[in-house]
Order: C-alpha cells, then sequence, then structure tokens
C-alpha cells in the first residue's frame, strides 16, 4: 500500500506536515515555558506529542520504504527550505523533517545519533542550510535552537576538523539572552566534551 510514491506524498502531506509544522502552541511553551520545552524535546518526554508520533510513523514507513521515503521526503525538505529564506517556521519543518529522515534507531545520550540514513548527508545538510544560524543574531531563537540541536543530535557524524569550525559559534550561543537557547548550547557543549 505505502510502496507508491503517489501514495507516501500523500501520506506525508495530510499526515506527517501538519503534525511536525510548528504550531502556536508550541511557540507559547518555547517563550512561556521553556524548561517544559527543553524537558519534553531534549529529554524525550515528547513521546505522547503529535510532532513525535508522526517522526515515529515516518521512521516506521522509512524502515520499509527507505530510498522511496527517502526521495519523497527530501522534496518536501527542498521545498520547506526555499520557502525558509522568508519564513523561518518553513525551515523548522524542513530541518525536523530532515533530521527525522536522517536518524535511525536511538539518540544515545552519549554519541547522538550512531547511525545515519545512507542517502543523506547530515554535514552537508549542515553546513549548507544550518550553520549560518548558529552565528546570526537575527535569527528567530527556535531556529537558532533547531541548529544547535542538529549539532547535539549528529555530533558523532562530524569529524575533529568540522567540530573546530563549529564548536566556536556554538560556544558563543552560551552568551544569548534566550534561555532556551543557552541551555541547549550548554547542553551541547557539555555532550561534545562528554
Amino acid at each position: 500500500m505505502f510502496a507508491s510514491e503517489d501514495v507516501l506524498g500523500q501520506v506525508v502531506e495530510k499526515v506527517i506536515l501538519p503534525n511536525v509544522a510548528l504550531r502556536e502552541s508550541d511557540m507559547e511553551m518555547f517563550e512561556d515555558e521553556p524548561i517544559e520545552f527543553i524537558r519534553r524535546d531534549l529529554e524525550g518526554s515528547d513521546t505522547d506529542s503529535r510532532r513525535r508520533a508522526a517522526t515515529d510513523f515516518l521512521r516506521k514507513l522509512q524502515e520499509r520504504f527507505e530510498q522511496l521515503v527517502t526521495g519523497v521526503v527530501s522534496k518536501y525538505i527542498n521545498h520547506y527550505l526555499t520557502q525558509g529564506k522568508s519564513d523561518w517556521k518553513a525551515k523548522d519543518t524542513a530541518v525536523y523533517l530532515f533530521i527525522s529522515i536522517a536518524s535511525k534507531g536511538a539518540v544515545t545520550a552519549a554519541q547522538g545519533v550512531k547511525t545515519v540514513n545512507p542517502l543523506v548527508n547530515v554535514v552537508d545538510f549542515f553546513e549548507q542550510h544550518i550553520a549560518a544560524d548558529l552565528t546570526s543574531t537575527s535569527v528567530e531563537p527556535i531556529a537558532k535552537v533547531d541548529a544547535i540541536k542538529y549539532l547535539h543530535t549528529f555530533r558523532s557524524q562530524f569529524n575533529k576538523d568540522q567540530w573546530k569550525v563549529a564548536f566556536n559559534p556554538l560556544i558563543q550561543n552560551l552568551a544569548s539572552d534566550n534561555y532556551v537557547v543557552y541551555t541547549y548550547a550548554a547542553i551541547a557543549v557539555e555532550r561534545v566534551l562528554f
């Protein structure tokens, strides 16, 4: 049933996308309950959230149809990255989708994602679409958190030279005025040094 590009496209469009896109309630939690936002996002206590359920469903589909799912979702990622040049929420959706299809297996506390989808390049995606958000002073705080979370998640996929480039911008975010940004930065730095 799901082995068709058309069917998968409809599933992504009608089920996955509406549930991974940021909602007003997500942004309110980010601003009004930052500790809860961090706890749910990084500690994995968001197991009953719509974003997590959509991601889990997408990953199950990917286990069965890796190449097909990667191809279909990549089209949506590219679409949202294009929109993301003027709409940070669209970019958030693209990054969230990419993390969903790039990660294989669980995110470990010690190393982050140890196994990635061989059909995508997590370092290239970071360099092309995310790295600038770490240093930008005009980017939305959630976009900055997305960049930090990306490094945190895929930290074992970066080699020493790549970390030399990424580490200083990560450290600079420790001085952020935003609680969630500097907390994510602190957690990521601690994990990288661990």
